[in-house]
């Protein structure tokens, strides 16, 4: 197969700083824009805040320190949270990786960004769009779950995760504005896009 691949482009994600620099800046643009969603929400159904910061339970008697270490246990808990979310979207990589073949998929955490890799693993570019986007998909709709009981955590969660996921949606740009491209491999750094002969 690989003699019948011409390379047509390699992305180098991890050690292309312009490009990073490029990413995190979208990231926080989607992050920032997300947040207007429970903003919004709270701004429309001010029973949500309440509802949500119930266990605040205040009172007369209700302490500045009580309140603050409340939050900050709430804080704390969507960290949490967060970080768990980061292990199952990397795992669902890994996941996608095998169900579309790749013999060995490894984890890791490089230039503060974790990853799911499969270095020298060919897909087609339909299956590295499911490999790229089923993070995203599944955790979304986890959250859309979570946000029938605590809404303003899991609108946070989302923003938190959907801008995470900006390499994933560059990748699937790359695959959008490439439609030639039939195969692409997994690098230690990225990914190799390539067409056939």
């Amino acid at each position: 197969m690989k003699k019948e691949l011409i390379l047509y482009k390699k992305v180098n994600l991890i050690e292309n700083r312009p490009l990073l620099q490029l990413l995190s800046r979208l990231s926080l643009i989607i992050f920032l824009l997300l947040l207007l969603v429970p903003v919004g929400y709270i701004a429309i159904n001010d029973s949500v805040l309440k509802n949500e910061l119930s266990f605040l339970d205040f009172n007369a008697e209700t302490s500045l320190v009580r309140i603050i270490l409340l939050l900050s246990k709430k804080l704390i808990s969507i960290i949490l949270l967060f970080f768990i979310s980061l292990v199952l979207h990397e795992a669902i990589h890994g996941l996608f990786f095998k169900v579309f073949g790749a013999k060995k998929v490894t984890f890791g955490f490089k230039r503060g960004m974790a990853y799911a890799e499969a270095s020298g693993s060919y897909f087609r570019a339909w299956q590295f769009k499911v490999i790229a986007l089923s993070p995203f998909v599944g955790l979304s709709l986890l959250y859309f779950i979570l946000a029938q009981y605590i809404p303003i955590s899991a609108f946070l969660l989302f923003a938190l995760h959907t801008s995470g996921c900006v390499g994933d949606f560059y990748f699937i740009y790359l695959l959008i504005k490439f439609k030639e491209i039939d195969w692409i491999e997994d690098t230690e750094t990225g990914i190799n896009l390539y067409k056939k002969n």
